[in-house]
């Protein structure tokens, strides 16, 4: 569905889902994914204990969305903020009046829409040099969803033991309790609306990235654990007499404190990820098929765009730029969104994604050091052909350098897209955008006056088939350009 296309101002930049909408911006209607997201993400097991008395529990199942930057993940959690925030509920019916999801369903609507307590953070902005300012970032995150329920403040709901704490996280207060504080949080509300809490996490491996690049890793992984993972798994709420047992692990029995989570990045972290310990955790990456079609823009969806703008006779050079991403478990294939919003705002044929920040430093990191058998991949990727390489779903920050990590990044950021086959990736380029910007990475890396002339001579290898005394010069490279 089409939205406000008539105003034709486009949300580039914009992730607040209230702010598009009250200022009318054009969008492509997403809100069938709220009513997904709740049927997916719990479920209910049921079995006969000793005393063969048939039990049903609520069992937790916490969502992992991964998609590229830059692919509407922030505006979705947003959306999803909206649509269930008990805080506002004549918002939320305001916002979803004449969405997708009323129109298809809304009983659902009537049943979720503003009913919910929801606790929301996002790290999308959270890159910092040093743990000291970053830990300060974390905490004014956290102070800022605390500042969101600042009404528990209110009528004496708060005992005189919580209000003090909860007043030193407002005031971020640098000795109060940060790594539990989430949690608490989670216990007020239950307690305040009587329901359970949907806990939302945007951009989660944002802070890791920057740990890594900036090496604070050891100092930000336990903190971060603490604060985020321990309220997705909290204190388990099961209404049976204490003399039941219960045949699964407590991981995974819905909290007492928390309905569903919902978590969005763009890799996969093992080891030094702080979600490893979760083992309530279901992922969905653009290689699954649930979800495929929430993120990116399809074709019917920009030729109706492309009409209303009068640019349809540009159709097929917008889809040699932006277009080529498979749509898992089909023959068809979506458009970059990011780049399509700005091309509709913007009217000019050009890179958008690959220049929204630059390319990925690990992709390139991960380029120069590959081994003569990658260079031939990435070879014949250039020329447009389809390659099949190693690959895994998650990422890990102690094996970057290998052969398999470069195409988990390369795939999970966006640079290409395909299918498994037998645990291999079979990917490709999926348009001119990338195509062009892996072209460049050479010529801006090693030709661009970035490197001493002296170093000039790994082109000259390449140029003549010296695979040997390339490789040995692209290693010393690398090293200049990333010491």
């Amino acid at each position: 569905m089409l939205t406000s296309i008539l105003e034709r101002k486009y949300p580039v930049g914009i992730d607040d889902f209230a702010e598009m909408k009250a200022e009318k911006y054009f969008h492509w209607d997403r809100s069938l994914f709220i009513r997904d997201f709740m049927e997916i993400s719990s479920k209910v097991l049921s079995y006969f204990t000793d005393s063969c008395c048939l039990v049903f529990i609520h069992v937790l199942q916490n969502t992992l969305i991964l998609r590229p930057r830059r692919w509407g993940k922030s505006l979705t959690m947003s959306m999803v903020k909206y649509f269930f925030d008990a805080s506002e509920p004549e918002l939320a019916k305001e916002l979803f009046a004449t969405s997708r999801l009323a129109e298809e369903d809304p009983s659902f609507v009537d049943q979720h829409c503003g009913k919910w307590p929801v606790v929301f953070i996002t790290f999308a902005s959270c890159t910092a040099e040093t743990w000291a300012d970053m830990k300060s970032m974390l905490i004014s995150i956290i102070a800022d969803a605390y500042r969101m329920h600042r009404y528990l403040l209110d009528d004496e709901f708060l005992f005189p033991d919580e209000r003090k704490p909860f007043e030193a996280i407002l005031n971020r207060d640098p000795t109060a309790l940060y790594q539990v504080a989430l949690k608490d949080l989670t216990a007020l509300l239950f307690r305040y609306y009587k329901k359970r809490v949907i806990v939302l996490i945007d951009e989660y491996d944002k802070p890791m990235h920057s740990a890594f690049e900036n090496k604070y890793l050891d100092s930000a992984v336990p903190f971060l654990s603490s604060a985020i993972t321990c309220c997705l798994k909290s204190n388990v709420y099961v209404l049976l007499d204490s003399a039941v047992s219960i045949p699964f692990s407590s991981d995974v029995i819905s909290s007492r404190n928390l309905e569903k989570g919902l978590i969005t990045g763009i890799l996969k972290v093992a080891k030094y990820g702080y979600l490893s310990g979760l083992n309530n955790l279901v992922i969905y990456s653009a290689l699954d098929q649930r979800f495929n079609t929430i993120f990116g823009v399809n074709e019917a969806e920009v030729h109706q765009a492309l009409a209303v703008e009068g640019l349809s006779e540009r159709f097929d050079q917008v889809r040699d730029l932006y277009y080529g991403y498979d749509i898992a478990g089909t023959s068809d294939r979506t458009f970059n969104p990011w780049s399509m919003l700005n091309y509709l705002n913007d009217k000019v044929l050009k890179p958008y994604w690959v220049k929204a920040g630059g390319t990925d430093k690990y992709v390139v990191n991960a380029l120069f050091r590959s081994d003569e058998d990658d260079l031939k991949r990435y070879e014949a990727l250039l020329s447009g052909q389809q390659v099949t390489v190693p690959f895994r779903d998650d990422f890990r920050f102690d094996q970057i350098d290998d052969s398999i990590s470069l195409w988990s990044l390369l795939f999970h950021g966006g640079y290409l897209t395909g299918h498994l086959e037998s645990g291999n990736l079979v990917g490709r380029i999926p348009n001119k955008e990338v195509l062009e910007e892996f072209g460049h990475i050479w010529r801006d890396y090693f030709v661009g006056g970035k490197l001493r002339t002296s170093h000039l001579s790994a082109t000259k290898a390449l140029l003549a088939g010296d695979a040997l005394t390339f490789e040995r010069e692209l290693r010393q490279l690398a090293r200049e350009v990333f010491r």
